[in-house]
């Protein structure tokens, strides 16, 4: 004996619909974060205290309070070397950080792993800023690519509020 389902009943969504759904919920939970101002101070596992951040989707800027540029630059130096990245350009207050072989990156596109960022770290009135944003776009990869260096780029963003 076959069971037959109504065909009026409600079909259970496959699993591709349901990964699309929570694909667009990230989308817009990633969106709302990209603009967001930390409010009030908080205090990061590193013991700095971020007071402020703005970020878009292609720079973020971080305020802390009291903390001089010279220890907010040794701490981005290990965060960044603790992530295999290496200082390309510049000093530990003002450069680039990159990761990959960009030689392999045109030849290979998307399959090579390679991302590169600009940072500023300033003082002003007991106030330290880091300016931390993309170096590169991504398009030598592609869509994959360009899709691949927007991910680092959040997912940098999000660690350093944390670990700084």
């Amino acid at each position: 004996m076959v069971n037959e389902i109504p065909s009026d009943a409600k079909a259970t969504p496959t699993l591709k619909e349901s990964q699309s759904q929570l694909d667009k919920k990230t989308a817009s939970n990633l969106k709302t974060a990209q603009n967001q101002t930390v409010s009030p101070p908080t205090q990061s596992a590193a013991g700095t205290t971020l007071v402020s951040f703005d970020g878009t989707k292609d720079t973020s800027v971080y305020s802390y309070q009291n903390v001089p540029t010279n220890v907010l630059a040794q701490k981005l130096e290990i965060f960044f070397n603790g992530k295999k990245y290496k200082l390309e350009e510049g000093t530990i207050e003002k450069g680039v950080y990159g990761i990959g072989n960009p030689i392999l990156r045109i030849i290979l596109g998307a399959f090579i792993k390679r991302y590169k960022f600009n940072f500023s770290i300033t003082e002003s009135s007991g106030k330290t800023t880091l300016e931390f944003s993309k170096g590169m776009t991504g398009a030598m990869g592609g869509v994959i690519g360009y899709s691949q260096m927007n991910n680092e780029f959040q997912r940098l963003t999000e660690e350093i509020k944390i670990l700084i």
